[in-house]
């Protein structure tokens, strides 16, 4: 009714005052409300920054484990490739070794 009053012009100023008796009455009500959206507001980007922040630990992580893992396999190559050339062995006779 408050609504359709301003919208179309009737009793404006009865219609007025009405909205600030609601205002001055509920004014501790509409502080706390504004106040506890502005703490929802910050816990959310709060815990939004923390779940971004483990996705990106869990991507760094995850990038290591990867660069671990091909390190092991290069290194095991590496020591299957020494362990079949050392010692060294004589493919060719040699009348003279």
């Amino acid at each position: 009714m408050i609504a359709f009053n301003l919208v179309n012009g009737i009793d404006v100023k009865e219609t007025e005052a009405k909205i600030a008796a609601y205002e001055y009455a509920n004014r501790q009500s509409i502080a706390s409300n504004a106040a506890r959206g502005a703490s929802e507001t910050a816990a959310l980007t709060r815990q939004e920054e923390f779940i971004r922040q483990q996705r990106e630990q869990a991507r760094i992580l995850a990038l290591k484990e990867e660069a671990d893992e091909q390190y092991e396999r290069e290194r095991q190559k590496t020591d299957l490739i020494r362990d079949l050339v050392w010692p060294p062995t004589q493919l060719v006779s040699c009348d003279w070794c």
